[in-house]
């Protein structure tokens, strides 16, 4: 193969494999409790059908979800979201959030009353406050 060929066939490639996926939206926000940030907590979007997206807030309760790898978003549609404390992590302890301080309806998929919009090919901010 000419080296113009081999080019041409992994920009193919790379464009099936899906640099970015057209049935996902990145998705970031921030989670708060009373006001204040919630630092630490894992975050987990889920739509039926398609694989769960993750992340963890940081100490200003920031948070970008991935599904595939870190960043990458979550996919399209509508999602449950639950907000847990991190069960074991290398952030020190300071950073991460006592599970007392989530609500306990927050932290299950099945009791939580957060829900979202992912939509596909945008930047989704989505913000939640646990104080409601």
């Amino acid at each position: 193969m000419t080296s113009k060929r081999v080019v041409a066939f992994l920009l193919l490639v790379s464009l099936a494999l899906g640099c970015g996926r057209s049935d996902m939206g990145r998705v970031s926000g921030t989670i708060t409790h009373a006001g204040k940030p919630v630092a630490g907590a894992n975050v987990t979007f889920v739509t039926p059908s398609r694989r769960a997206a993750f992340g963890v807030t940081d100490a200003a309760g920031r948070y970008v979800l991935g599904s595939h790898k870190q960043g990458d978003g979550a996919y399209a549609g509508r999602h449950r979201v639950a907000v847990d404390a991190v069960i074991e992590s290398s952030a020190a302890p300071a950073e991460q959030v006592n599970r007392a301080d989530i609500p306990p309806k927050f932290r299950n998929l099945q009791t939580t009353p957060l829900e979202a919009d992912v939509v596909a090919g945008k930047a989704n901010v989505i913000d939640f406050d646990l104080a409601r």
